[in-house]
């Protein structure tokens, strides 16, 4: 099963039955319908299905309403975030297409 991996609970969202994650577009990895491992700190924390994803050009694109949601913090601040954390992997994040991720846990996990 492929797994999708948390190392912060951004805003407690974990603890909701649907939620979000923005990550780098990754078309073959996230797909809506598939069924994934969601851990936390690398340990299992439940399962969750994609019910839907949207893509941005880039992060400078987000809204400070989907922000907050996702990770309670502004798009200011987010932005930040994964400017500091895809540093070295990514070489220009204004032309990185990223995905907004919408999950449902499942009920039996």
């Amino acid at each position: 099963m492929k797994k999708i991996n948390f190392s912060t609970n951004w805003n407690g969202k974990l603890g909701c039955s649907v939620y979000t994650t923005i990550r780098l577009q990754n078309i073959s990895k996230y797909k809506t319908g598939d069924l994934y491992d969601v851990r936390l700190n690398g340990k299992p924390h439940h399962k969750a299905k994609i019910l839907g994803i949207k893509t941005l050009p880039s992060i400078y694109h987000l809204s400070s309403f989907v922000c907050y949601l996702d990770t309670g913090y502004s798009a200011e601040e987010t932005i930040g975030i994964f400017e500091k954390m895809y540093k070295a992997k990514v070489r220009n994040l204004q032309v990185q297409p990223f995905s907004i991720i919408l999950l449902k846990k499942e009920k039996d996990a």
